[in-house]
């Protein structure tokens, strides 16, 4: 443990002296150090785009909240180990729908969400 807190300090100091740390020379009677180069100008983004009309449709709507909420049943179903795998094929599998036909991604989704559902309700006997 003391080695690896020694060699993470080691680190530090070797990022805080190319950091521009200071200016004076190292201990060991080496050259100082180059001033800090500052960091380049990064355009601030504008506003988001507006959505087109399709994409604001109800059916996408419904689509894109289904696809949220399975995101955060996904999320607690890998919290409490278990197995994701199959949801995300099916996921994967109802977003390759959704580019054709949004309505059955959206019905797909929907069927996702409640066995997800079912199967945290299965793995927690408690009701949390």
């Amino acid at each position: 443990m003391q080695a690896a807190r020694g060699v993470l300090l080691a680190a530090l100091l070797a990022v805080a002296g190319a950091c521009g740390g200071g200016d004076t020379a190292p201990a060991g009677g080496g050259a100082a150090s180059p001033p800090a180069v500052p960091a380049p100008e990064l355009p601030v983004p504008g506003p988001p785009a507006a959505v087109p009309d399709e994409l604001s449709s109800p059916e996408h709507r419904r689509y894109q909240q289904l696809r949220v909420e399975t995101l955060r049943l996904m999320i607690e179903a890998a919290r409490r180990a278990l197995p994701i795998g199959p949801f995300q094929q099916r996921i994967d599998a109802a977003a390759r729908t959704a580019l054709q036909d949004v309505s059955e991604a959206a019905d797909r989704m929907e069927e996702i969400a409640a066995d997800l559902r079912a199967a945290l309700a299965a793995a927690d006997p408690a009701g949390r």
